[in-house]
């Protein structure tokens, strides 16, 4: 009498070893068989009957199964595997494809690089069929026996499913359904008055297409000593077991319990309240007693997958039975919108929302205890709409467009607005900027809500400026008084016939004050430099319009900046301005502005610094790059938000910008040199998206207020922790 367990011992490694060609990209599964004994009537281990193993993996990504055969002779072979989750059930078959016992085990993961030991127990088949019981019972020959007989019972339902006459059948058998019995013997020695009757009570386990064989010898002593009970309760909802012992006799410990959803077996007790005195086996029975199944509540891990989506997320250990919920999502997917949790990738097993209580949920195969699940984020994609402005144009506006992430739609054409003086040339992102425009009717894939605006080309004046001669007469006839406060709008012709130098001595000639429009004037080509060797006539120009053409900007040094001797400008504006170089206004204390040319990309090195004037609000949307001590001592911007497409903020690039009070960091920061915030003494509130943020450089945040506060994505603070020294409080509240 053996109890039917087949244990599959699981080796799993990444490559193959041994003198075998390595493979990387593959994981192989090694399987080894062993089985053990025990009391009650059962069928010998089927491990001698198996003449074939059936293995079915399943990986728990994609749902896809590969089926491998084995004999019992291969089954220490090598099964290859690509890295992934899986879930395997091992059937073992007997002669005539005879399926007679079956073995799960979920979570194999198969990880490159990595091994991993797994047991799988095989255990025979107890619904859906039959088996056959085959007994042998016989009596010591000083028993005179008058009657014997056995009943069958049920334990599904209590009830009996044979009677069996011993004397006249001691050795038979017959077929049965599968599943658990009670066997009740009730044997009488002697006749009237002197007979002896006693009960006795075994436990059969039929199995489907196994063979369960009783043999047994009922002695003197099962009469003379007192037989004892011993009442098993699973505590899992299946029936007590009752089985005779003789007395003063051991006990054999029986099969664990068919299990309870989200527990493990934890022993017999003798109580089954505080499950304090655990039953010992070695000891002897010396009276009718119960024992109880104690059960532990497993702990698991739940695996968080992005599947498609960015971010990290620590794994949760949970009790089964005990209050708890699932983290909070922290993965993102750009373009698509979180819908909750999915047991398989696709989305076809078990869904969770987020943060859902899952106390009670059966969510993985709790009697594989200690076991772990992957759940895998589902994403819906995400529908946007592009809104058209006409960016002071007039007419009727196109209408929204709405459609899914990356999907493509067709910019609107040209009827229906028009703007007085300007000439319609397409769209773009940005207003007020030719740079790379999107034609009317051209294809736009949308990313996200987005205006577009309709971009426009100013006609050229008609103004008869088209030699030095007629700037004298033109300032001199101007109805502006031509001051500092009142200065007088200057608009070069494109066919202007004098240099630039010649324009300059003019207005210094003059003695008025101008906003110098250069939009139409093509002679200084697409890099614009006003010569800083030059110096008459630059002190009397306000505003300076860049000529259509230019793109950016020269260099100048520390020494002689791009625009030396413009000592009373306030603006300049750039059509399609690119490229501000190095040290082009550096010290322009009288540079005021509140707003950069939009279509600027680059600022270069000490482009600003020391204009204590300038007062910006913002920064260009489409800036990339900001050099070092670009805004140094720009002690009145008021900046709230660097670019999307700044990744660095370079040494000194904000050093004692006094009035910041606020700045937002976007998660594409990679790198903060050194001083880059110094002495920024009014910087109150710095927000930092970056999951991974960079190292600061030393002093990056000196000197900045003495209240000022960190705030950070939620569980990241760790990987701030060369921040907060820099600040007052650090606080993990962005989602």
């Amino acid at each position: 009498m053996r109890k039917v367990l087949i244990i599959l011992s699981i080796i799993i490694f990444v490559f193959a070893s041994c003198g075998m060609e390595e493979r990387h990209d593959m994981g192989y599964v090694r399987l080894s068989l062993n089985d053990v004994n025990a009391r009650t009537i059962m069928p010998d281990s089927p491990e001698g009957d198996v003449v074939e193993y059936k293995l079915v993996f399943t990986n728990t990504g994609t749902t896809l199964s590969e089926t491998y055969t084995r004999n019992a002779n291969e089954l220490t072979g090598l099964i290859y595997l690509s890295p992934g989750n899986y879930n395997l059930v091992v059937t073992a078959y007997a002669a005539g494809d005879l399926a007679i016992a079956i073995g799960i085990i979920n979570n194999i993961n198969v990880i490159a690089g990595k091994g991993e030991e797994y047991t799988i127990i095989l255990r025979p088949i107890s619904d859906n069929g039959t088996g056959t019981f085959t007994w042998g019972i016989t009596f010591s020959g000083s028993l005179n026996m008058t009657a014997a007989n056995m009943t069958i019972i049920s334990l599904l339902d209590n009830s009996v499913t044979e009677e069996i006459d011993l004397l006249s059948k001691p050795d038979d058998s017959l077929s049965l359904d599968s599943g658990q019995y009670s066997l009740l013997f009730e044997l009488t020695k002697g006749t009237a008055p002197d007979n002896l009757t006693i009960y006795w009570r075994e436990v059969l386990h039929i199995y489907r297409n196994l063979e369960s064989d009783f043999e047994y010898e009922f002695l003197e002593d099962h009469f003379n000593n007192s037989g004892c009970s011993v009442t098993f309760m699973p505590n899992d909802g299946t029936a007590m077991i009752v089985q005779s012992v003789l007395y003063n006799s051991e006990i054999t410990k029986p099969n664990d319990p068919a299990g309870l959803t989200g527990h493990r077996f934890g022993g017999w007790f003798r109580d089954n309240l505080t499950f304090a005195i655990e039953f010992d086996f070695s000891s002897n029975i010396t009276d009718d007693i119960s024992l109880y199944a104690k059960w532990i509540p497993i702990a698991y891990t739940i695996k968080y997958d992005a599947n498609g989506g960015s971010g990290s997320m620590a794994d949760s250990v949970l009790t089964f039975a005990q209050a708890q919920k699932l983290r909070d999502n922290n993965f993102s997917r750009t373009g698509y919108t979180f819908t909750g949790w999915n047991t398989i990738s696709g989305g076809s097993g078990d869904g969770f929302s987020d943060a859902q209580d899952i106390s009670n949920q059966d969510i993985l195969n709790f009697n594989n205890a200690e076991s772990a699940i992957t759940l895998y984020a589902q994403w819906v994609i995400s529908q946007f709409t592009v809104t058209f402005h006409l960016a002071n144009g007039t007419g009727a506006v196109p209408a929204p467009q709405t459609g899914n992430y990356n999907a493509v739609i067709t910019l609107p054409g040209t009827g229906g607005f028009e703007r007085e003086g300007f000439e319609f040339t397409g769209w773009n992102t940005i207003t007020n900027i030719l740079r790379s425009p999107y034609a009317a009717g051209s294809a736009y894939t949308i990313t996200q809500d987005i205006v577009i605006y309709a971009q426009w080309k100013k006609l050229p004046e008609k103004i008869t400026i088209g030699n030095v001669n007629d700037i004298a007469s033109y300032l001199a006839s101007h109805s502006s008084s031509g001051t500092a406060d009142d200065p007088i709008p200057l608009p070069i012709d494109a066919n202007f016939d004098n240099t630039w130098l010649a324009i300059l001595t003019a207005i210094n000639s003059a003695g008025k004050y101008v906003d110098l429009d250069l939009s139409g004037f093509t002679a200084m080509g697409t890099e614009f430099s006003p010569d800083p060797t030059i110096q008459i006539g630059k002190n009397y120009i306000i505003s300076i319009a860049l000529p259509d053409i230019a793109t950016n900007i020269v260099n100048g040094t520390s020494s002689v900046p791009t625009f030396r001797y413009f000592s009373n400008l306030k603006s300049f504006s750039g059509l399609n301005l690119d490229m501000i170089g190095e040290h082009v206004f550096r010290q322009i204390m009288s540079l005021n502005m509140t707003s950069l040319p939009e279509s600027i990309t680059y600022i270069g090195s000490n482009t600003f610094s020391h204009c204590q004037n300038l007062a910006l609000t913002s920064l260009p949307a489409g800036l990339t790059y900001l050099g070092s001590n670009a805004f140094y001592e720009c002690s009145k911007i008021a900046i709230t938000e660097i670019p999307v497409g700044v990744t660095s903020i370079r040494m000194c690039a904000f050093w004692y910008c006094t009035n910041l009070t606020k700045i937002v960091l976007h998660a594409g920061i990679t790198s903060i040199e050194q001083n880059a915030f110094d002495g920024c003494s009014n910087l109150e509130e710095v927000v930092a998206y970056m999951q991974t943020p960079p190292v600061p450089g030393s002093s990056a945040f000196y000197l900045i207020s003495a209240s000022s506060r960190l705030i950070i994505p939620v569980g990241r603070e760790y990987q701030y922790n060369n921040w907060s020294t820099f600040f007052y409080t650090v606080e993990a509240t962005l989602n």
